[in-house]
């Protein structure tokens, strides 16, 4: 009684975490009653994975090996110095939390940690979940969108593993299954005040403290009518999709799923007209959105970065759970994406002075003007590709997938390092800054011109030797780019996907790798000033030490073990690990079972 009169607060966490794990466990009892199960309409879809592999789908035992040694050596150096902590500093080895203090490494590595087999760390980090993680305390406001992504995700993917016979009751007994499917109660339960909005679409930010919805919030001059105006970005309206529906499926409670569709509802069945918008392309989302009217507050329109993982979500729902009600909406308002990114987005750059090939990127949109820039995480848009050419048997899909990530490849093989800037620029064919002026009247349609051209001389030799241009000079390899390998090489079987997986693999190791992790470069364009195979001495590799750690950042990406390294791993592994008939993978990199009843 000692420790209670000393510590009221822990006291009042371990009874609130207990009441609510037995109010889960009677609703259990009786839920079945109250919720008997949906009528089933089964679907059949095509098959989603490569059918032609004759032998050639094997793995490749030594490059997967190398790949799941650099996934041991990471979390050993985490677990060294971090457990428990969010992310730990590559460089400097200092723990930091980024996402709530929950340890979002070791809870998100879980999945990969399972996949490769390493049976050891992943006891290890279950045990963080069950016994240290406390979903009821945070001393930070929760981003609801990301935690799902990360760490609903990764416990509910877990569960799922477990129960199709993928992960041992050595490793995860029974038990504990059920406690992790607590803490994923647990969760939801705090998570709830994101949805106490006017039109559904979730807040940006719960004080778990308060049990409600909030944000900071965003002035907005244009909007008279109000003093304020609270926004969230386009895919934070779907990031719950594919996750509540695995949560309802294992919960047997309609509840969750229900909500996430409320949060996409305003954009699939919109209350104002939406094609009345100025310069809407047919089929696209604006960007952001206000969150009590559902109107959006601007003209952004993207498949990059806070607008992809949306339309994802809608392509993976429908592959979740194709004989759900809302599938055949879901497709279709993809399907149609699909088309407008085609018509709306893709770009082609101009040749250079030193490089000819035209490639093709995906550009954005804002109103009228195409914006002439990229990301890396615009290269997951072929992995949504390849999946919707074939689960709609719809063979041009996959061709716009092939183009987008040759346009990738050659932006990732051209940089010195071998890795892509965070953005990179290019000027797009036939615009006015790319084509000199004619005298002769042509037949060319009219284009637009460049919104971004070089402006340093730098950025200039840079366009005229590869045809773009770093518009930001810092990297590391993301998950975009091994999503897209992975998923090319699942769907197309083209083998050269395993060999630019390869390519991409061995320029992280050899450029990123830090004393305590795997670090962002500061420039991808700086060559390589690693010495040669000669022996150093000891002052020189000092020198050498020094200057790798001026070329880096002290930060890991946070999804470089839940998805960049296990999707690369997945190249070459065999293809009926992960098989993509049966999975379904969310936007954190977790596996959920394509089984689910309704």
């Amino acid at each position: 009684m000692q420790s209670f009169r000393r510590s009221p607060a822990t006291a009042f966490k371990l009874l609130s975490a207990a009441f609510i794990v037995c109010f889960y466990l009677v609703y259990a009892s009786f839920r079945d009653y109250f919720n008997p199960p949906p009528r089933v309409i089964r679907v059949d879809l095509p098959r989603l994975q490569y059918e032609g592999w004759r032998g050639g789908g094997k793995a490749d035992l030594a490059k997967a090996g190398a790949i799941r040694d650099v996934v041991q050596k990471t979390f050993a150096r985490y677990a060294e110095r971090a457990l428990g902590k969010d992310e730990i500093g590559p460089v400097s080895g200092e723990a930091v939390n980024t996402h709530n203090g929950w340890g979002s490494l070791v809870v998100e590595s879980t999945t990969t940690l399972a996949l490769m087999g390493l049976w050891d760390e992943l006891r290890q980090a279950v045990r963080h979940i069950i016994d240290n993680v406390d979903f009821l305390t945070t001393g930070e406001l929760v981003n609801p969108s990301e935690t799902m992504k990360r760490y609903m995700g990764a416990i509910l993917s877990l569960v799922d593993m477990s129960d199709a016979g993928l992960i041992s009751p050595d490793v995860i007994s029974h038990d504990d299954r059920n406690k992790l499917l607590g803490q994923a109660y647990t969760l939801a339960f705090k998570l709830q005040p994101a949805y106490s909005t006017n039109s559904g679409f979730p807040w940006p930010r719960v004080n778990f403290d308060t049990s409600s919805g909030v944000s900071a919030p965003l002035a907005r001059d244009e909007n008279p009518g109000s003093d304020e105006v609270i926004t969230i970005p386009l895919s934070a309206t779907g990031a719950s999709l594919l996750e509540s529906r695995v949560l309802s499926r294992l919960l047997n409670d309609a509840s969750y799923v229900a909500d996430a569709t409320y949060a996409v509802a305003p954009l699939i069945w919109p209350s104002y007209n939406i094609s009345a918008l100025p310069y809407h392309p047919a089929g696209l989302f604006p960007s952001p959105l206000d969150i009590q009217t559902s109107f959006p507050t601007s003209l952004d329109y993207s498949w990059d970065a806070f607008h992809q993982s949306f339309y994802n979500a809608l392509l993976k729902s429908f592959l979740l759970a194709p004989h759900s009600p809302q599938a055949p909406v879901y497709r279709e308002a993809w399907l149609a994406a699909a088309h407008a990114v085609r018509w709306n987005l893709t770009s082609r750059a101009a040749p250079s002075p030193d490089h000819h090939t035209q490639h093709l990127y995906l550009a954005s949109r804002q109103g009228s003007h195409l914006l002439n820039e990229a990301s890396p995480a615009s290269c997951a848009a072929a992995a949504a590709l390849f999946l919707g050419s074939a689960s709609i048997s719809r063979a041009d899909l996959a061709g716009l997938g092939h183009a987008l990530l040759e346009g990738c490849h050659h932006v990732h093989a051209s940089a010195p390092s071998g890795i892509a800037p965070d953005r990179w620029s290019w000027l797009p064919a036939l615009s006015p800054t790319s084509q000199p002026a004619s005298e002769t009247q042509t037949n060319e349609p009219e284009t637009e011109a460049a919104a971004f051209t070089p402006t340093t001389a730098r950025a200039q030799r840079q366009w005229e030797l590869r045809g773009w241009w770093a518009a930001t000079e810092s990297g590391m390899l993301r998950p975009g780019y091994a999503e897209a390998l992975f998923v090319g090489w699942r769907v197309t079987g083209r083998a050269r996907y395993r060999e630019w997986a390869w390519e991409a693999f061995q320029a992280a190791q050899a450029r990123c790798e830090a004393p305590h992790g795997f670090a962002v470069l500061r420039d991808v364009m700086a060559p390589d000033r690693k010495a040669g195979k000669r022996q150093l001495g000891v002052v020189e590799q000092a020198v050498k030490q020094a200057e790798a750690g001026r070329e880096w950042i002290d930060e890991q990406d946070g999804e470089w073990v839940s998805r960049t390294l296990k999707y690369l791993w997945l190249v070459f592994s065999d293809v009926k690990v992960a098989d993509l008939d049966l999975w379904v993978v969310s936007e954190g990199g977790h596996l959920f079972r394509r089984t689910e009843p309704g």
